[in-house]
């Protein structure tokens, strides 16, 4: 790594730029820069923190880039079944149903957008069950 060598600069899979090492330490002091950043070298890609430390650990090597870039990956059992779960409780309120949309479109923007889509048809199809049952349902049940 030379001063004047510039490398390019990724942030969520987009290229920030292509900086040297002195730019870099002068943009992550303004805050321009993350110590989450990308660093794409030779060797690999480096987070910004591991390059300007010197000690550079390629991210394909500590087995961290799939934990920094997981866009369009599927959702694993265990979130889908969250997802899941919560879109099922917006039955009780518009509260639940309000947060399970945001969930959904939460997901949607950074991974699975047919899980995201499925979530919430289906918590707006409980929410409008739940509406029904306790509006029309309930009060002739409670007569």
């Amino acid at each position: 790594m030379t001063d004047d060598e510039k490398y390019p600069v990724y942030w969520k899979g987009e290229k920030v730029g292509d900086f040297s090492a002195s730019e870099m330490e002068s943009l992550v002091s303004r805050g321009t820069l993350g110590f989450m950043h990308i660093v794409r070298t030779p060797d690999g890609d480096i987070l910004l923190r591991d390059f300007l430390s010197g000690k550079p650990v390629c991210l394909a090597e500590s087995g961290a880039a799939e934990a920094v870039n997981f866009r369009g990956k599927k959702l694993n059992l265990r979130d889908r079944v969250f997802l899941y779960a919560l879109c099922g409780a917006s039955f009780l309120s518009l509260w639940i149903w309000l947060a399970s949309l945001s969930l959904c479109f939460y997901i949607g923007s950074t991974r699975d957008k047919p899980a995201a889509i499925l979530g919430g048809i289906a918590a707006t199809l409980t929410f409008a069950m739940g509406y029904v049952f306790f509006h029309f349902v309930m009060p002739v049940l409670m007569r």
